[in-house]
């Protein structure tokens, strides 16, 4: 008796999610225990967001920690290439870290906000 074909199956594209890091642990991408006291320290010692007071003057209270070189493009930890941003600034520098353009914001005019 003549066996079946395989099924042919197509493969899809399917874009990697932002909270998809591949079946990895926090502590087994490097942070554990020594990245949330290391993240505190530097909370504690700048508590306002370097990336809004720079760029637009405005001073935010910041509540992440972010790699300026990322971690995954060869960065480290050390304390020079850390800066504390808030959770927009955060946002907004991870999607251009991965290459995204995010869109401007518009007013009710239809022209874009600076």
């Amino acid at each position: 008796m003549p066996r079946k074909p395989p099924a042919l199956t197509v493969r899809r594209y399917v874009p990697r999610r932002s909270w998809d890091h591949g079946g990895k642990s926090r502590h087994e991408r490097g942070y554990g225990s020594s990245w949330d006291k290391l993240r505190k320290q530097v909370l504690t010692e700048e508590p306002m967001c370097r990336s809004c007071f720079h760029e637009r003057g405005v001073v935010t209270a910041a509540t992440q920690v972010d790699h300026i070189v990322p971690k995954a493009k060869g960065g480290t930890d050390a304390r020079s290439n850390l800066r504390p941003i808030c959770a927009d600034c955060h946002a907004t520098k991870s999607a251009e870290d991965r290459g995204h353009r995010l869109r401007p914001t518009t007013g009710e005019d239809g022209w874009p906000i600076a």
